[in-house]
């Protein structure tokens, strides 16, 4: 009889997170959130986790969905004072695609390792 409980109780357990997971799901698709999986190495988690703690510990999602914001500003803040190349004439990143990479006045010579994450 107590086994037949126990697995009653399991049952309406996986039940009740199944359908969070649904409600979950479903709000996630309206708010237009999709789950990125990403690799690190045990010295990257180790990281991320100080930067979480010491930022107000953000859990893993927030933490990486503020540094990707802080990094997207940081980029259009760089592209706002980018000046157009010396030799082609277009701003970064619409170039000449290299063709004239090696020459001095090029953008690409000079100052596109600087843009590197």
């Amino acid at each position: 009889m107590k086994r037949d409980m126990s697995q009653k109780t399991k049952s309406a357990e996986a039940i009740r997170k199944q359908k969070q997971r649904e409600r979950e799901a479903e709000k996630y698709a309206a708010m237009d959130i999709k789950t990125v999986s990403v690799q690190l190495s045990s010295n990257e988690r180790k990281q991320l986790d100080e930067v979480r703690h010491f930022h107000g510990g953000y859990d893993v999602n927030e933490a990486i969905a503020t540094l990707i914001r802080r990094a997207y500003q940081n980029m259009q803040e760089i592209k706002a004072n980018i000046e157009p190349c010396q030799f082609c004439g277009e701003t970064w990143p619409n170039n000449c695609e290299g063709k004239f990479k090696g020459r001095g006045e090029c953008f690409l010579t000079h100052k596109r390792r600087g843009l590197a994450l």
